[in-house]
């Protein structure tokens, strides 16, 4: 049996993790008006040399009239592209990109962003082109005409995405007057009526400087950045003070239903929610934001009822909470078969009306709050994360909210929390919007009588204690041996005599800690007709473990406030973990917080070594990866993606897919996810990349006192990954009966070990220049235009990704060919080169702020065969790469005929 912290050592341990998180979570900016009402947030930071300012127009589309609704984002569009009297449209976007990056943009109720992060040294330039490009706009009828065909296609796009309809049919329901009611973009019959001059309007009035407010962070001294922002910015010109229209919502006192039926999906999506008030009540919002959190958590929120039991209610559930300048929106959102539809409806109802927090062990209550303040830790990372995050709260909330939010979170009782609760989330105040698959579609299975919706656990436990041998205490015996390596660019090796690999990056600044494991194998090492057994394997990791079931190890990763999760990238990102962590290896990922690397350590080796791997959560993990499958089919440039490497792979391992198929995930039995465990996750096969606040042997110490029981393998030979004997070429169709039409291109490039891959990706990033501007700014035909090179253990891809506009589908597809032709002689020029090199170099010294980003990239170089080093020094590789060498690839990879081009229609 399992023993648990006695409950002073809790207290204690519960204490100081929340005084070191709240500490790390606290903002610390300051606010400074200029006379002409520009606001300025200023965080200083100097662990990087690097700046980020976040700009934000305080007029979102809640400001908007009937008549102009959509006018505002398209006006983001406008200005995104650019065109000003120094600057001709896109030129601000290409200049930012040799300087540091820009943010994109994106329109929200409340606000307007666009943003730039650079390294220290460019941020006066930047800073000046940025404001020419916001605040200095030109227009054009020509330019507006091309514009509004791509803001048109976009909406296209959204409007067959399940998620959007989701999002506009509870939106309608919870408001009947206020613009929240409205899609931000507006409708393509209303966008499709907006006339320059309108546009031109619109831009006058709201872009001034008494409507903007940019945060900034990053490494400064105050008055020396206020002195160049008041130099560039000071000069503009006060708008009118107000654009409110003073629409107020009637209150709800019905409860209300509104339903959909969509054919882009298979199971039923719904919300449950309601209107909250202003953004301005402190308490309020923060009193939601972590009753969401708790409706979230796994020991008594809705995972422990849905997800959890013996009957997988539902595939995912959970809450969040927007906060909004008017009225924010709290939302139980629930993916879930369609035969359960109405009767977890029926219960999520009756829960939400009867849920107490005041009931909850506070123990529960304090570590759901600790989580939630660590998660602002893990956010704020980055400088841009963190710009965009005090200038979103200040839009909302205004200056005195924004200023307190982690200390009101910390102040907040269960009391306080039920008391704001309950006063919006009433039965009569409830929303709810459904949206299933379309009528007529077979059910999943034939009506039978429900059983009751019960929780997994009655009582849970206290979290687990970890002062146990194999864990935070050294194990009986000789410690593992292990070397240590060369440091290379403060990065430290270890190898240990199990063939266990750790690399160390400290960073005694950061407030994160992150590792990073990877196991190799991927798609080569699976079964052919058991595809997608190593996402699933992947998937159970965090499942409960040999020492722990699933709700004691829920307890006590929560008790940690630690996130450890098998995928990387952010929230309903596909690219990173189907392109490159699933092909050649499986992941698991992890942040804590500072002091907390062995506790975060532990976890990672008992779910990737260890895991219990139990029939029923197999059952359920395999449900989950159906439904994920049904997700990315209704995501037209993921799916056909996936599409591509199925077609250019035929017969080869990348050709699988990485989710697998219906038939493949049906097939897989529990004893083959368990046996393939065995056979590759063995210490030989990983790599674990730590980096952060820790000491590099101080690591090594504490895995080899604690890591000497791991199974040592050797695991099953790595499969060879030649490229395939033969490639298809010309042309195939996918058939979806889609509204918007995509395409790829794309051929093989070189594996990941080829001395040629750096230079192969400084070709791609300046054809991925040309081909950006040409087909979303210059055509204007495309929204997403992407030319990216993936990069694999086996053969790497070029690859174009492609929505294009119907009415030009062939000119455009003609024209993406010719530039493929013409790329093939080399027509790149040494400015372009240059430009290219720029961006890249740019690239890794921004992308090295995310602690966890760092930590994988070392791990890939790793586990790939190249060594840490060459990632490391991959900015001295890219420096030495020749428009010699970048000409002799282009004819290489380019040549006559060398493309396979997939259309999805």
């Amino acid at each position: 049996m399992a023993r648990f912290l006695t409950p002073w050592l809790v207290v204690l341990s519960v204490i100081m993790a929340r005084l070191s998180v709240a500490a790390e979570a606290a903002p610390s900016f300051t606010v400074h008006r200029l006379e002409n009402g520009l606001t300025v947030l200023c965080h200083p930071d100097s662990t990087h040399p690097i700046i980020s300012c976040a700009a934000f127009i305080d007029t979102g589309s809640r400001t908007e009239d009937e008549k102009h609704s959509g006018a505002l984002h398209f006006l983001e569009h406008l200005v995104f592209k650019g065109g000003t009297r120094r600057l001709a449209p896109t030129e601000f976007r290409k200049r930012m990109s040799e300087l540091g990056q820009e943010s994109g943009g994106w329109t929200s109720e409340d606000a307007i962003n666009f943003g730039f992060t650079t390294p220290k040294r460019s941020f006066v330039t930047a800073l000046d082109l940025f404001a020419e490009a916001l605040l200095e706009l030109t227009f054009d009828d020509r330019r507006f005409e091309a514009e509004k065909k791509v803001v048109l296609q976009e909406l296209e796009k959204y409007e067959e995405q399940a998620g959007w309809q989701l999002s506009n049919l509870f939106g309608t329901s919870a408001y009947v007057r206020h613009p929240y009611r409205r899609d931000i973009g507006g409708s393509r019959k209303g966008v499709a009526a907006l006339t320059a001059k309108e546009l031109e309007a619109y831009y006058r009035a709201r872009f001034v400087p008494n409507h903007l407010v940019l945060s900034v962070v990053g490494d400064f001294q105050v008055p020396r950045l206020l002195a160049q922002i008041k130099k560039r910015f000071g000069s503009y010109r006060k708008g009118p003070e107000s654009f409110e229209l003073g629409l107020k919502e009637p209150p709800q006192d019905t409860f209300r239903r509104a339903t959909r039926t969509s054919v882009n999906t298979e199971h039923t999506k719904l919300w449950l929610g309601v209107a909250t008030g202003p953004g301005d009540r402190a308490e309020e919002g923060a009193a939601l934001s972590l009753a969401a959190w708790l409706v979230s958590s796994a020991g008594r929120g809705l995972p422990s009822y849905l997800t959890k039991g013996s009957i997988q209610w539902a595939f995912s559930a959970g809450a969040w909470n927007l906060t909004r300048r008017d009225s924010g929106l709290f939302v139980v959102s629930v993916e879930l078969p369609d035969r359960h539809t109405d009767h977890v409806t029926d219960w999520l109802v009756k829960w939400l009306g009867s849920v107490d927090f005041t009931r909850w062990p506070r123990q529960e209550f304090d570590e759901v709050r600790r989580s939630f303040l660590a998660s602002r830790v893990f956010d704020g990372e980055t400088f841009g994360q963190r710009a965009i995050r005090h200038g979103r709260d200040y839009c909302t909330m205004g200056p005195e909210a924004a200023a307190r939010v982690v200390a009101t979170v910390e102040a907040l009782t269960p009391e306080a929390v039920q008391r704001v609760f309950r006063r919006y989330v009433t039965p009569r105040r409830l929303n709810l919007a459904i949206l299933g698959p379309r009528r007529g579609a077979a059910p999943d299975a034939a009506p039978v009588k429900e059983p009751a919706v019960t929780r997994v656990s009655k009582e849970p436990e206290a979290p687990p204690s970890m002062d146990l041998p194999g864990l935070l205490k050294r194990l009986a015996g000789k410690p593992l041996r292990y070397s240590r390596g060369r440091a290379h660019g403060g990065v430290q090796r270890f190898r240990f005599s199990n063939g266990l690999t750790l690399l160390v990056h400290p960073l005694p600044d950061s407030a994160v800690v992150s590792i990073s494991a990877r196991v190799l194998g991927g798609q080569p090492a699976e079964d052919p007709t058991r595809a997608g057994v190593n996402y699933l394997t992947s998937s159970l990791l965090t499942r409960g473990t040999r020492r722990w079931s699933r709700d004691a190890w829920d307890r006590l990763v929560e008790s940690l406030a630690v996130e450890i999760t098998p995928r990387l990238g952010p929230s309903g990102s596909l690219d990173l973990p189907l392109q490159v962590d699933y092909r050649d290896s499986a992941s698991l990922h992890a942040k804590a917080t500072r002091g907390q690397h062995r506790e975060a350590l532990t976890l990672v080796k008992e779910a990737l070594f260890f895991p219990a791997l139990l029939p029923e959560e197999i059952e359920k993990a395999r449900k989950e990866q159906l439904s994920a499958l049904s997700n990315l089919e209704e995501d037209n440039l993921e799916f056909i993606k996936q599409e591509f490497y199925a077609r250019l792979f035929s017969g080869h391992p990348y050709g699988r897919p990485v989710l697998g198929t219906r038939e493949t995930i049906h097939a897989i039995a529990p004893a083959e996810v368990r046996e393939f465990h065995r056979t590759h996750f063995t210490a030989d096969r990983v790599v674990v990349a730590v980096t952060g606040p820790v000491q590099p042997r101080q690591v090594a110490s504490f895995i080899a006192g604690r890591w000497g029981d791991l199974p040592r393998g050797p695991g099953a030979a790595l499969a060879s990954l030649d490229p395939p004997a033969q490639l298809p070429h010309g042309d195939q169709l996918v058939k979806r009966n889609r509204t918007q039409w995509t395409i790829n291109f794309g051929w093989p490039t070189v594996a990941y070990r080829d001395p040629r891959r750096v230079s192969v990706s400084v070709l791609l990033s300046m054809i991925q220049h040309r081909h950006f501007f040409k087909y979303v700014y210059q055509e204007g035909v495309s929204y997403r235009s992407w030319f990216s090179g993936w990069d694999h253990r086996g053969t790497g891809v070029w690859i174009v990704e492609n929505d294009v506009d119907r009415n030009r589908f062939d000119e455009i597809v003609g024209k993406i060919e010719n530039d493929i032709r013409e790329y093939a002689a080399g027509p790149f020029t040494a400015d372009e080169l240059t430009r290219a090199k720029s961006r890249m170099q740019n690239s890794l010294l921004l992308d090295r702020q995310s602690s966890l980003r760092d930590t994988w990239g070392l791990a890939v170089a790793e586990g790939n065969g190249i060594g840490f080093e060459e990632y490391v020094r991959r900015p001295a590789a890219i420096d030495r790469v020749s428009l010699q060498m970048a000409r002799g690839l282009a004819r290489e990879l380019f040549g006559p005929g060398n493309y396979l081009r997939l259309v999805m229609k």
